[in-house]
């Protein structure tokens, strides 16, 4: 959360002080642009059991693995100052999915040991979006600085086609190995084409065909809706 807070905070001085600094240009321009951006995934669901019934009621501990921060990168065309397309590429932290099973001493051994299974699960995502911006001007005075600037309110919808990556592996006896799905697979993911929707503001910045731009931004993976803020810089061609 501290994390997020200091990104979000960033993202609006960021934002301001672009504003004050810029010229009364177009939010954007017709063209081909690229994307780049840095995703905050502030809601991110537990991976899917297949059968819990077969754990025995065993808890499963869930975690992120890695940082919640993400890149995204975007490429696209702007037909005209509203309307443009893009194909997105984003990702979701690693998440992980792990249980302990107690196995019972055997004849040749009077020691009960412990065997640790691990499901860890990544998405990777490709879309194709179309993107449509509401101009707004703007004339105003901060602190004796006169600004005029236009920027935009835009929203996206597209489809996102997204595919995970699933490692499990077994600790037993301080030794890890993978483990093969056919043999033990207790995470149930699948591809699948599912809808990707966002809305932000996006600000011209001073003398250069680029602008920057804070969103809101959902995806449906195989867990169910995903969301993520998103701090992003955009440059014309």
């Amino acid at each position: 959360m501290k994390t997020f807070n200091a990104v979000l905070t960033y993202g609006v001085m960021v934002t301001f002080l672009v504003v004050v600094h810029t010229t009364p240009v177009d939010a954007k321009e017709s063209g081909i642009y690229l994307h780049g951006g840095a995703m905050y995934w502030r809601d991110l669901e537990a991976p899917e059991v297949i059968d819990p019934t077969e754990l025995r009621d065993t808890p499963i501990e869930y975690e992120i693995v890695d940082s919640r921060m993400r890149p995204s990168i975007a490429v696209g065309y702007n037909f005209d100052e509203n309307w443009g397309i893009e194909l997105m590429y984003i990702s979701t932290p690693k998440r992980s999915l792990t249980f302990n099973q107690l196995i019972e001493p055997g004849d040749d051994d009077d020691i009960p040991r412990t065997l640790t299974w691990r499901n860890t699960v990544q998405h990777n995502m490709y879309g194709l979006n179309v993107v449509y911006d509401v101009n707004i001007k703007t004339d105003f005075s901060v602190f004796g600085v006169n600004v005029k600037n236009n920027f935009s309110i835009f929203g996206k919808i597209g489809i996102a086609k997204s595919s995970h990556i699933v490692d499990s592996s077994v600790t037993y006896s301080g030794r890890t190995n993978p483990a093969p799905e056919d043999l033990y697979g207790f995470v149930e993911e699948v591809d699948k084409e599912d809808r990707f929707g966002a809305i932000g503001v996006r600000v011209p910045l001073k003398n250069i065909f680029a602008s920057v731009s804070i969103a809101y931004q959902f995806v449906e993976t195989s867990e169910g809706r995903e969301s993520s803020f998103e701090l992003g810089f955009q440059t014309q061609f």
